[in-house]
């Protein structure tokens, strides 16, 4: 769906391994690199995640994590301990029409800086 979404954007790679059997991700690591890709977008969460950007960082791969799953467990200390700096972003989801002032607050700024809201709304019953 990406592909069609957006077209300037090339999938150069698409991995499934096992949940959480693998220890070294080394392996994953050194394809992600072989394919030239700039970012990656990872389903791992917990210890899968943290030793994904931990194989990443041995590897020196600087590239852009995104995932759901960045706060979940393992996804900070993984984050810290890797070096990965500035690098993985956490897709988030949210409401967009609940009566609270700082949200309203954030999604009107954020319509008007990005020109999108979040895509998510509630209905008061």
């Amino acid at each position: 769906m990406l592909g069609a979404k957006r077209p300037d954007i090339q999938i150069v790679g698409d991995e499934l391994h096992p949940l959480l059997k693998i220890t070294d991700f080394a392996p994953y690591v050194a394809k992600i690199k072989a394919s030239g890709a700039d970012s990656v977008i990872t389903g791992n969460w917990g210890q899968d995640f943290a030793l994904l950007l931990k194989a990443a960082a041995d590897a020196g791969l600087q590239i852009d994590w995104y995932t759901y799953y960045a706060n979940g467990t393992g996804g900070p200390t993984g984050h810290q301990q890797s070096g990965v700096n500035h690098r993985v972003f956490q897709i988030s989801e949210g409401v967009a029409n609940i009566p609270h002032k700082a949200s309203e607050d954030f999604e009107k700024a954020l319509r008007a800086k990005y020109d999108f809201g979040l895509f998510l709304s509630a209905r008061r019953q």
